[in-house]
């Protein structure tokens, strides 16, 4: 047993001596990788040193812009906001010019001894003529009528369109008479005994020439009558009521 101890440590120090040379040799082959070796990091390692001392340069200068895309497809509409408060009222315009005038004719009496006084009524309708309405007590039915008369020194003619309307239902009748007045002549229609009449009076050119729209006289008519004057032998039996209203626009 005891000739085997020297054999082991000799052993033992051949080990040691091996190990450090193979130390030296691995140290001196990292020493030559980083000086002699091309810089260091040969082989893929690079020390934390090594990161820290390697910058980032500066940015270069920006490249052109590139060519602009395509317009995207449009989205969807939003929604309807809520409706904003009502704003305040403006100030009130400026009046317009109105020269609309409107006249009232009529005619009541009930018995023919009332009749003498009050079975005529009329008005001046300017730039047209005298609009009359005659209604007495007596059995001529050519005597109870409206009747529109020109003046002679007027420069117009007076179109008169009258539309007769009395009964009811299928007895209804209706009937449309055109007067044209000259002037210094005059003309008319009869008043129905339980009806109405309505239409227009209106100035019109006679001999040619242009006008401005709007400056001729226009008037509307709206009458109702109801009478009887044929009972001659029984006076209180006898009667007349008739109310017309005019409206006239342009002209004088």
């Amino acid at each position: 047993m005891s000739p085997r101890i020297p054999q082991s440590r000799a052993s033992l120090a051949l080990a040691v001596i091996g190990i450090v040379a193979l130390l030296a040799a691995l140290a001196i082959f990292a020493f030559g990788a980083g000086n002699g070796g091309n810089g260091p990091g040969k082989g893929g390692v690079v020390s934390a040193a090594e990161q820290v001392q390697a910058k980032r340069g500066k940015r270069g200068p920006p490249g052109p812009p590139g060519p602009q895309g395509p317009v995207g497809p449009r989205g969807k509409q939003g929604e309807t906001g809520p409706r904003g408060e009502t704003g305040a009222t403006g100030p009130k315009g400026v009046a317009g010019v109105n020269n609309e005038r409107v006249y009232n004719l009529s005619i009541a009496w009930r018995n023919s001894t009332d009749a003498a006084a009050n079975d005529h009524s009329q008005q001046v309708i300017p730039g047209v003529g005298t609009l009359e309405i005659d209604c007495p007590a007596n059995a001529a039915a050519s005597s109870h009528r409206i009747s529109l008369t020109n003046p002679s020194n007027s420069t117009r003619r007076a179109g008169v369109t009258l539309t007769t309307l009395q009964g009811a239902g299928v007895n209804g009748a209706s009937q449309v008479e055109r007067l044209n007045i000259d002037p210094g002549t005059s003309n008319s229609i009869q008043l129905p005994p339980n009806g109405m009449v309505e239409g227009n009076m209106a100035a019109e050119p006679y001999l040619g020439g242009s006008v401005t729209p709007g400056s001729l006289t226009n008037a509307s008519i709206t009458l109702s009558s109801y009478y009887q004057t044929n009972d001659l032998g029984n006076p209180p039996n006898n009667w007349c009521f008739v109310s017309a209203q005019v409206i006239v626009k342009g002209g004088a």
